[in-house]
C-alpha cells in the first residue's frame, strides 16, 4: 500500500481501527512506556529542540497520556495537544493535573487542526510514531498539508517515527518484551504484503494463573525518502533527518529510528 492511493472509506475504518486500540490500551500505557521515568529524559531532549527554534508556541499531534505535551508546557511551550483517542486524552489531563502544568487538550482527528489552532504556532510535534497510522498516498499528502497550514513562516514540523526501511529488510517480529510488575507487556509485528500489523500481547499474573489479552493495529511503514518527497510537495523548504535527539546523522540501512525536521 506504500505509495498508493486509498479508498476514504478504508481511511475511515484505520481511523477507527486506531481510536479502538488506543482506547483500549489507555488504561496500562504509561506502565508500559514508564511515563515518569521519562519525563526527564524527554525534558532534556526538547529543551535543546525548544531553544534551537525558539519555540513559544506549539501543536503536540498524537499527544497519547500527554508525556510531550507536559514536558514542553513544563519548559514555558503554550502547548495545544490532540489525539483521536477519548481515553488517552482523559489520562493526559490526569497527568497534567498531577504535575501542575495547563495545556489546551482536544480529542479530534487532525483534519480538524485548522479548527482548533486559532493562530500559527511556532513547531507541531507529531511524535512516537503517530505518522504510521496515517494511510500513504493523499491522506498522507493531505495531512502534510494540514500541518503546513497550521505553522507560522519558517514554523518547524517535527516528526519521529520508526525506520521502516530497516525494519522492512530485517523482519524481526518481537520488538519488545518488557516486565512491569505483574504485567508482561509483548511487542511484535505481523509482516504483510501491504504494510504491517502491530501487536501487543499483555501477560497479566493473577496468583497462579496468566491471564492474556492481544490488541492489534495496522501500521503504514512510511520510509525517508517518500517523506522527504511528500514534504517538499507540502512546502517545506529544508527537511532534515536525524537517527536521534543527539543530532546523530540518519543511516536509512541502519537507524532504528528517523527524526526529521521540516522548515516551513
Amino acid at each position: 500500500m506504500v505509495g498508493k492511493e486509498i479508498d476514504p472509506r478504508l481511511a475511515a475504518a484505520v481511523t477507527d481501527e486506531v481510536i479502538s486500540f488506543y482506547d483500549a490500551l489507555a488504561p496500562e500505557y504509561d506502565r508500559m512506556v514508564r511515563f515518569q521515568q521519562r519525563v526527564e529524559a524527554e525534558t532534556q531532549n526538547l529543551q535543546a529542540i525548544v531553544e534551537r527554534f525558539g519555540i513559544r508556541r506549539a501543536v503536540d499531534a498524537g499527544c497519547g497520556t500527554g508525556l510531550h505535551a507536559i514536558v514542553l508546557a513544563r519548559l514555558g511551550v503554550k502547548v495545544t495537544a490532540v489525539d483521536v483517542s477519548r481515553e488517552m486524552v482523559e489520562r493526559a489531563r490526569a497527568n497534567a493535573d498531577h504535575l501542575s502544568v495547563e495545556i489546551d487538550w482536544h480529542t479530534a482527528a487532525f483534519e480538524k487542526l485548522p479548527q482548533i489552532v486559532t493562530a500559527p504556532v511556532d513547531a507541531l510535534f507529531c511524535l512516537g510514531n503517530t505518522l504510521a497510522h496515517i494511510p500513504p498516498g493523499l491522506p498522507l499528502r493531505r495531512q502534510l498539508d494540514v500541518f503546513q497550514g497550521v505553522l507560522k513562516a519558517r514554523g518547524v514540523l517535527i516528526l519521529q517515527l520508526l525506520n521502516y526501511t530497516r525494519i522492512l529488510r530485517e523482519k524481526e517480529r518481537v520488538v519488545d518484551v518488557r516486565r512491569v510488575g505483574r504485567q508482561i507487556f509483548i511487542r511484535f509485528y505481523d509482516f504483510l504484503p501491504g504494510g504491517l500489523r502491530f501487536n501487543l500481547m499483555i501477560l497479566e499474573e493473577n496468583g497462579t494463573d496468566l491471564h492474556h489479552r492481544l490488541q492489534s493495529v495496522s501500521l503504514f511503514p512510511h520510509r525517508f525518502p517518500e517523506l522527504k518527497a511528500a514534504l517538499r510537495k507540502a512546502g517545506f523548504s529544508t527537511v532534515e533527518a536525524f537517527a536521534g535527539w543527539d543530532g546523530t546523522p540518519f543511516q536509512e540501512e541502519h537507524a532504528k529510528n528517523l527524526l526529521i525536521f521540516a522548515r516551513k
